[in-house]
């Protein structure tokens, strides 16, 4: 059981490497466009539910660095929540999960304020609660859109519901987002 909490820490550690080696890698490889530091999202407040009758739900926050060649977006997102299960409508188990992600979107225009951007991406999720030993681990395909209004040249506001589909249970969440740009 301990064995396999520390197989979770070391391929978590290992995604997350990977996924700053790739973004480094794709900084230095593109000379005339270079790949930018867009923007930081935080989703400061979320709630999450795995949509079962008596399963998992709770808060969740999540931050994501986003940069942009032309009009598509790459980017790595790390989500954590945590909440309750209920069995006859009375509190079961404590609960949570952990996701990192690398995601690829577009950048959608609605009007000079709304923006629209899809993402599809590949993860590596881990979900556990206080009656089992252990987490359950899965690779997740996160599927996540964002709706924001910008208020400024460097900041913007709105919502971000996401899907991650896994074989252990689909989360689907939505937080309020705050972007914090870096481009003009």
């Amino acid at each position: 059981m301990k064995q396999t909490q520390n197989q979770d820490k070391l391929n978590v550690r290992k995604i997350i490497s990977l996924l700053t080696l790739l973004f480094v890698w794709q900084f230095q490889a593109q000379e005339t466009n270079k790949l930018k530091i867009k923007s930081i999202d935080y989703g400061a407040i979320g709630i999450y539910t795995n949509l079962d009758k008596n399963g998992a739900r709770g808060y969740c926050s999540n931050i994501e660095l986003v940069s942009n060649y032309q009009r598509s977006l790459y980017s790595v997102n790390y989500t954590l929540g945590f909440g309750i299960t209920e069995k006859d409508n009375k509190i079961h188990d404590l609960q949570g999960f952990m996701s990192v992600d690398a995601l690829y979107g577009r950048i959608i225009k609605v009007s000079r304020t709304i923006v629209f951007e899809p993402y599809l991406g590949l993860g590596y999720i881990i979900q556990s609660n206080t009656a089992d030993a252990g987490g359950k681990s899965a690779i997740g395909f996160p599927i996540r859109a964002k709706f924001l209004f910008q208020a400024s040249k460097k900041f913007a506001i709105g919502l971000n519901p996401n899907a991650t589909v896994n074989n252990v249970h689909t989360i689907y969440s939505a937080n309020v987002i705050l972007r914090f740009g870096f481009l003009n």
